[in-house]
């Protein structure tokens, strides 16, 4: 696997060094998904042996819970990650990751030399003429789009739409149905 940061790199079990790009792009890299390690938080977390990277995470939960509109780097679930066990061998089993598709986006980042964004902006969104598609990681979303909404106990609904704290390249991409479209005739046709 291509080196990241020495604190996410050293904290990877000795098979995380035995990752590669494929399976991080298939979902075959044994890596947990951030969703996982969200749900069971405080489990998650107890594995992290790093007491500053332990603090600094459960500071960042605090505000996330304070304000779940929160906006936090990939990176930091990404080292949260790096601490957990893989769940199978990498490349024997399918296991959906967003930690993954993170990882993919600082390679192609630090590959293409250019921040992730600017990379999606000239290598897919100019050349397929994607007029309506953006990458907007988090926060609120610009232009017109379906709102996503948190069912309480008492049935009362808040819109949850910008409670996308940690996205990155594994789900950011706003469009719509034609640029959607579009795309995925150019994904099928080799483009």
């Amino acid at each position: 696997i291509v080196p990241l940061a020495m604190s996410v790199q050293s904290a990877f079990t000795a098979k995380g060094g035995e990752i590669t790009i494929r399976q991080l792009m298939t979902d075959t890299s044994g890596l947990t998904d951030d969703n996982v390690m969200v749900a069971a938080f405080p489990r998650h977390l107890a594995r992290v042996e790093d007491p500053r990277l332990r603090a600094q995470l459960a500071a960042l939960a605090a505000r996330v819970r304070a304000n779940p509109a929160a906006t936090v780097a990939p990176i930091w679930l990404i080292r949260l990650a790096a601490w957990q066990p893989l769940l199978s061998s990498p490349g024997s089993e399918y296991h959906h990751s967003n930690i993954g598709w993170n990882i993919v986006g600082l390679i192609a980042a630090k590959a293409g030399g250019k921040p992730l964004p600017v990379l999606y902006r000239e290598r897919i969104f100019h050349p397929l003429e994607l007029e309506r598609t953006s990458y907007q990681p988090q926060g609120l979303i610009v232009g017109p789009h379906a709102e996503g909404y948190h069912i309480g106990s008492d049935g009362s609904l808040t819109d949850a739409t910008a409670f996308t704290f940690g996205k990155g390249a594994d789900g950011a991409i706003v469009t719509d149905a034609a640029d959607e479209a579009a795309f995925l005739k150019a994904l099928l046709d080799d483009k």
